[in-house]
């Protein structure tokens, strides 16, 4: 859990400066049609943040396993309207929601983070073996790139 909590505290550093060199135009570009903008995949991970801290709280005291309720991606980013949002509020709504969530991770105790976690059904097939807490932080912090 250590080097994934540095992983989030480094990309707390990189992907303010990364997004921010970008102008209002090119985080609103999508690169073809279909496909986010910079700033619409910002806002998906926002999106992400906001459904998987209350998991990473949950995990910790409900029934094992915990099943992870999955939730529709592009309806978020196109109900969220993160096209036509400005950058900067975008970005600063990432960088205190993954914040929360580092203080959230650093917090859990090392014998929870072996807690069993059911991924969603369309999901099930694609894991084999037994998810955990672990996995579902892992998953979620070191899918970002930017």
């Amino acid at each position: 859990m250590e080097n994934t909590a540095e992983r989030l505290k480094h990309l707390l550093r990189t992907v303010p400066e990364q997004f921010g060199r970008m102008s209002e135009a090119e985080a609103s570009e999508r690169p073809v049609p279909g496909k986010w903008s910079p700033k619409e995949a910002l806002g998906h991970l926002c999106d992400s943040a906001v459904n998987n801290l209350p998991r990473f709280i949950k995990i910790q005291y409900e029934k094992q396993p915990y099943v992870l309720i999955p939730y529709d991606q592009d309806q978020w980013v196109t109900l969220q309207d993160y096209q036509e949002a400005p950058a900067e509020e975008i970005l600063n709504l990432w960088s205190r929601l993954n914040n929360r969530i580092l203080k959230a991770i650093e917090k859990i105790p090392a014998e929870k983070l072996h807690t069993h976690v059911s991924p969603p059904i369309r999901k099930r097939r694609a894991c084999s073996g037994s998810l955990t807490i672990t996995w579902n932080i892992w998953n979620t912090i070191w899918a970002v790139k930017f």
